[in-house]
């Protein structure tokens, strides 16, 4: 199921997401989805792998 979100609404979604769950951001290439879950994670010191999809 998908859900459309703004980045204040996604930085608020990962404030209350587990750190054990995992996020998927999916949408057009190049508008920043790894950039805004990259920079979140970095504050808290931990670790982002990302995936890259043709789909």
């Amino acid at each position: 199921m998908a859900i459309r979100i703004d980045v204040k609404e996604l930085h608020e979604l990962l404030h209350l997401t587990p750190s054990n769950q995992n996020i998927m951001l999916i949408g057009r290439y190049g508008i920043g989805k790894s950039e805004i879950i990259t920079r979140y994670y970095q504050t808290k010191k931990m670790k982002v792998i990302a995936f890259f999809s043709d789909r």
